[in-house]
């Protein structure tokens, strides 16, 4: 009796926990986007989970590899 009022709610949470994370990954690909269009170019990119990204950067004479992670 017990586990058939639990299983749906958790059956609920873990849908709108898959839909947060899909949104999640759509939102660091555009911010990854907009980033290498504002610092420079754009070297690699986790194409998976969108969480890395490496922007060749220059400013002056002088030229930078931007590591960026996201911990989310």
């Amino acid at each position: 009796m017990c586990m058939e009022k639990y299983l749906p709610a958790l059956e609920d949470i873990l849908k709108a926990q898959i839909i947060e994370a899909i949104a999640a990954i759509g939102a660091r690909r555009r911010f990854i986007e907009a980033l290498a269009s504002q610092f420079g170019r754009l070297l690699e990119a986790d194409s998976v989970f969108s969480r890395k990204a490496t922007v060749l950067a220059a400013s002056g004479v002088f030229t930078f590899l931007v590591p960026m992670l996201w911990d989310i």
